[in-house]
């Protein structure tokens, strides 16, 4: 088990040399934790955090390689994406969200992702990320195991770190 930016900084590390087919995905539980799983190729990461305020948040995460379970034809590719200063222009001015939605989703599709030493534009898309809850039946049993651990491990934190969110007040 290792800190949330451990695991962050690994993850970017591996985006850096190798940009292509990454997926991501985040959720957030009934105990207001953020979850994040990002994937590519056979590396599956998972991070969970509980946010302590808009600036601050602590957490864990892990890896596992066993990600076939997620692998689904319906999920974009994941990325940091350039964008011309006249396209961002072009999607500033639409007046409808619904289109301006639609026509950055193009470009970001339609742009191949780069490492962030590559990245030169004024303008960057970043995604997609998918906002969804993983379920449990989507999880092997190895990503089921990291995900267990990672809940119990968190929970251990946050009463250690914000004891004053589980105490009674008196």
């Amino acid at each position: 088990m290792r800190t949330a930016e451990q695991v962050k900084k690994e993850i970017t590390r591996k985006y850096n040399k190798d940009p292509e087919g990454w997926k991501a995905w985040i959720s957030k539980d009934d105990k207001h934790n953020v979850h994040w799983v990002f994937q590519q190729d056979r590396n599956l990461w998972m991070i969970k955090e509980y946010m302590v305020n808009p600036y601050k948040s602590i957490g864990l995460g892990g890896r596992t390689k066993d990600n076939s379970t997620l692998q689904q034809p319906r999920y974009l590719s994941f990325g940091l994406r350039p964008i011309p200063e006249s396209k961002a222009l072009e999607i500033f001015e639409i007046p409808d969200p619904q289109i301006r939605m639609l026509k950055t989703a193009k470009i970001i599709m339609n742009t191949p992702p780069l490492p962030f030493d590559r990245l030169q534009e004024d303008y960057i898309l970043h995604g997609p990320v998918i906002l969804a809850p993983i379920n449990l039946e989507d999880l092997s049993y190895k990503q089921r195991k990291l995900q267990k651990k990672l809940d119990e491990e968190l929970t251990k934190l946050k009463n250690k770190t914000l004891p004053h969110l589980y105490s009674l007040f008196t």
